[in-house]
């Protein structure tokens, strides 16, 4: 398999410290996220862990990839739910303001 391939650019420079730690039978990384192009040019998100195991005697990594493609999806439509509400909150031209359960007050707008 051509991994180079399936790696977006954006992670190629992380491919031979991870090759190599692989081959030394080493975990990778903590725990990434990283996207990848399928075959059909679609770009997918994975969660990637990786835990050290034995492997016909011999030392080697298990990796497991997850499919995140829809929270990232999800995380960014949030971002620009966002962008929306303070850009609404910033310029309505009266005064508003927000209090938590203990009235507290959290927010008011410029």
């Amino acid at each position: 398999m051509d991994y180079p391939k399936l790696v977006h650019p954006d992670y190629h420079e992380l491919l031979p410290g991870c090759a190599a730690a692989i081959a030394r039978g080493e975990k990778i990384g903590p725990n990434e996220e990283l996207r990848i192009i399928m075959r059909e040019g679609e770009e997918k998100w994975l969660y990637i862990t990786s835990t050290n195991a034995t492997y016909e005697g011999e030392p080697a990594t298990l990796v497991e990839a997850t499919d995140i493609s829809e929270k990232k999806e999800m995380e960014e439509a949030l971002r620009e739910s966002e962008k929306r509400y303070h850009m609404i909150f910033e310029s309505v031209g009266e005064t508003i303001c927000f209090f938590d359960r203990n009235l507290k007050l959290i927010g008011v707008n410029p």
